[in-house]
């Protein structure tokens, strides 16, 4: 829209807004699933469950577009608002890096000025 109200005819580009999301990458195996459902259900009500437990072969996800199912490889991630969504990983990767967390060690050397080697200087 522009600001007389009209519709915008020619496409826009946009950068994705950096968020910081958790995710666990599923495996397939009885105890991943069980860690994937401790994580997702914990602090909600039983009847909020975003994961349903009952295969070994995928998991259910319950999301607000309805049930979506993830296969061994697929990452659940948990959004911005707490749900649960799935997600294939050539996606995962093309979209996701890991956060990158600074020491305070790391803070005084940045600020310093001071070259670190896991962080060359462009």
């Amino acid at each position: 829209m522009t600001a007389d109200g009209e519709s915008q005819s020619t496409p826009q580009r946009f950068v994705k807004r950096p968020v910081v999301i958790e995710a666990i990458q599923y495996t397939g195996k009885p105890l991943n699933a069980y860690d994937i459902g401790q994580w997702a259900h914990a602090g909600r009500p039983p009847e909020a469950n975003a994961i349903v437990l009952n295969h070994v072969t995928h998991l259910v996800i319950r999301t607000l577009e309805g049930d979506m199912y993830a296969a061994p490889g697929d990452w659940i991630i948990k959004g911005v608002k707490g749900e649960f969504y799935p997600c294939k990983p050539d996606i995962f990767a093309a979209t996701y890096s890991p956060e990158i967390v600074l020491t305070e060690a790391d803070a005084a050397a940045d600020l310093a000025g001071t070259p670190r080697p896991d962080h060359p200087t462009i």
